[in-house]
């Protein structure tokens, strides 16, 4: 006896198809990307914002612009990611207007998975209506692109703050600008700022969900993310165990339609023979 096998089912058959595809499209969309082929891997925890959320951790999304790969980081503007090292967890940026500390000033990693790669001390920042006297300026060199006509800017130790501060010309009107928690203080044979803009991330923390998959983060290549493969692998076991319930429900159906019939042959069977 032919098995008829309904509509219903194929209906079924081809949304488990549709549903086990989009599985694995969500996996393929979280493989590592590049912005430029001379940008970093994008992989776990980080992800672009043109990816689906999950494909990363929270905080660590980046954006390609003009090719280069950017992060946007609290009451900062954005900021290059130069390079990325997935087996130190550390990144490099760079200041598009290459004015490191003006970032220094500005920027806030409370309320985020980073912190700075380098040991941070504390230093003042010093704003003068005039130039500091030339003894001064061995200790306070001026920050360039945050000076100009009227305002000039120095860097110092918190530290040594006080006991410098007494060799200051009076004339140059100096007051304290802002302390801050950074790797060092200005200095002119230190202005790459991919030195001084090291961040690094943690393994736990605000990053809870890297541990559990840094698989994918081997190495400076990166892969998949393991709970996504664990996850489209889930969907097509589903699949296939719901559809081969359906198939036995249908042979075990047609079975019993078909054990109905041949009892009713038989009833009418005897029937005749008692009348005949």
């Amino acid at each position: 006896m032919v098995m008829k096998i309904s509509s219903p089912f194929f209906s079924f058959l081809f949304l488990s198809l549709f549903l086990s595809t989009s599985a694995d499209a969500q996996i393929s969309n979280c493989q590592p990307v590049q912005c430029s082929h001379e940008g970093p891997n994008v992989t776990l925890p980080f992800y672009l914002n043109s990816q689906p959320q999950d494909c990363g951790e929270p905080g660590f999304e980046l954006t390609c612009r003009s090719n280069a790969t950017m992060i946007k980081l609290p009451y900062h503007k954005e900021l290059i990611v130069k390079s990325i090292s997935y087996q130190n967890r550390r990144f490099n940026l760079l200041d598009p207007e290459n004015c490191l500390h003006e970032v220094f000033l500005n920027l806030d990693l409370s309320g985020t998975p980073f912190k700075y790669y380098y040991t941070i001390k504390s230093f003042t920042y010093v704003n003068c209506s005039n130039p500091i006297s030339l003894r001064s300026k061995l200790s306070f060199p001026e920050v360039p692109c945050l000076s100009g006509p009227g305002h000039h800017v120095y860097t110092v130790k918190s530290s040594l703050f006080a006991s410098l501060s007494a060799s200051w010309d009076r004339s140059a009107s100096c007051r304290v600008a802002k302390v801050v928690e950074i790797p060092f203080a200005y200095s002119p044979y230190l202005s790459d700022s991919s030195f001084g803009l090291g961040l690094t991330w943690e393994n736990d923390g605000s990053c809870e969900g890297c541990r559990g998959r840094e698989n994918r983060a081997e190495g400076e290549d990166g892969g998949l993310s393991t709970n996504q493969i664990a996850a489209g692998g889930s969907i097509t076991v589903l699949i296939l165990v719901v559809m081969a319930a359906l198939v036995l429900m249908k042979i075990r159906k047609i079975k019993v339609q078909d054990g109905d019939a041949k009892m009713d042959e038989q009833v009418l069977l005897h029937t005749k023979n008692l009348i005949g």
